[in-house]
C-alpha cells in the first residue's frame, strides 16, 4: 500500500473538500478524519492490504499521516 493511493482514497471519502492530500498531511488533528472516518479508512486498509491490522497499532502516531498509515501497512502485511 503506497502513500499516493491512501491519500486518493482518503480524498474520495472526505465529507469537506479541503486542500489536497499529500504524505505529511495531518489527517486527525486536522478533522481530515474522524472517528467514523478512521473505521472507514481502517476496513479500507484491511480490504487492500488482505490481512486484519491488530487493535493494538491502531494508534495516533500510525493514522497521524498518509505516509505513517503507508508505513503500517508495509508493517503489517510482511509481519503476516
Amino acid at each position: 500500500m503506497n502513500t499516493e493511493a491512501i491519500a486518493t482514497h482518503i480524498e474520495e471519502v472526505r465529507s469537506v473538500p479541503g486542500d489536497p492530500i499529500v504524505a505529511d498531511t495531518e489527517l486527525l488533528m486536522s478533522g481530515i478524519i474522524d472517528s467514523l472516518g478512521a473505521l472507514d479508512l481502517i476496513s479500507w486498509l484491511e480490504g487492500e492490504i488482505g490481512v486484519s491490522i491488530d487493535p493494538g497499532l491502531l494508534t495516533f502516531e500510525n493514522f497521524e499521516t498518509p505516509a505513517a498509515i503507508a508505513a503500517l501497512c508495509e508493517r503489517v502485511a510482511t509481519s503476516s
